[in-house]
C-alpha cells in the first residue's frame, strides 16, 4: 500500500510540475504577443504622425523589455522544472512507480536497498551486504527475476564471483576468485546450461 502510495506521490509531482511549466510558458508567449501588439501598434501611429503617442510606445517597450528580464529568470525556474520533470520521469521508469527499500540489521548496518514495484516485485539496482558491512552483492533485478551482471563478495571485501543473468538464468561469462582475490576459474553459460 505504501509503495502505491509513493508512487502516486511521484505522478501527482509530476503532473503539478508539468502544469507550473504550462503556466509559465503561456504566461511567456502572452508578453511576445503583447511586444508584437506594441510594435505593429508603433508602426501605425508612426504613419499618421503621432509623436505623442511614440513616447508613450517608447515606455511600453521599455517596460515589456524589463518584463521579458524579469521573465528570463522565470525561464531558468522553467528550465529547472523540466529538468525536475525529466527527473522523476526517469526514476519512474526505472523503479516502475515503486519505492526505494531499506533493510538494515539488528547491528543498524544495511542489508538491503533497492527499488519494488508497486506490487513489492524486485525492480531496478539492488545492493546487498553481509553483518559486518562489507558488500555482499550488487546488480539488477527486472520484473523480480535477475537480469544483467551481478558481482558477489566474500565477507572480508574480496570478489567471490561475477557473471551475467538472463531472466533469473545464468548467461555469459561466468568468473570466481579464490580468498585472496585471485581469479581461478571461468565458466561460460547459455540459457541457464553450462557450455564451457
Amino acid at each position: 500500500m505504501l509503495c502505491a502510495l509513493v508512487g502516486c506521490a511521484d505522478s501527482d509531482k509530476i503532473e503539478k510540475l508539468e502544469k507550473a511549466l504550462q503556466s509559465q510558458e503561456e504566461l511567456l508567449r502572452a508578453l511576445q504577443k503583447e511586444q508584437v501588439l506594441s510594435r505593429e501598434a508603433k508602426d501605425l501611429l508612426l504613419s499618421k504622425g503621432e509623436e505623442a503617442a511614440l513616447v508613450r510606445l517608447k515606455k511600453e517597450r521599455d517596460d515589456l523589455k524589463q518584463s521579458l528580464q524579469a521573465r528570463n529568470g522565470d525561464l531558468s525556474e522553467t528550465a529547472k522544472l523540466q529538468n525536475e520533470i525529466a527527473e522523476l520521469k526517469n526514476q519512474l521508469a526505472v523503479t516502475g512507480g515503486g519505492a526505494r527499500v531499506v533493510e538494515r540489521y539488528e547491528n543498524g548496518k544495511k542489508k538491503y536497498e533497492g527499488d519494488r514495484e508497486d506490487g513489492g516485485t524486485r525492480t531496478g539496482s539492488w545492493t546487498f551486504w553481509h553483518p559486518n558491512g562489507q558488500k555482499w552483492s550488487e546488480g539488477t533485478y527486472k520484473s523480480g527475476k535477475l537480469e544483467g551482471v551481478w558481482t558477489y563478495w566474500r565477507d572480508n571485501g574480496k570478489k567471490r564471483w561475477d557473471g551475467s543473468f538472463k531472466d533469473d538464468k545464468r548467461d555469459g561469462v561466468w568468473t570466481w576468485w579464490d580468498e585472496q582475490g585471485n581469479a581461478w576459474m571461468t565458466e561460460t553459460y547459455k540459457y541457464g546450461e553450462l557450455v564451457k
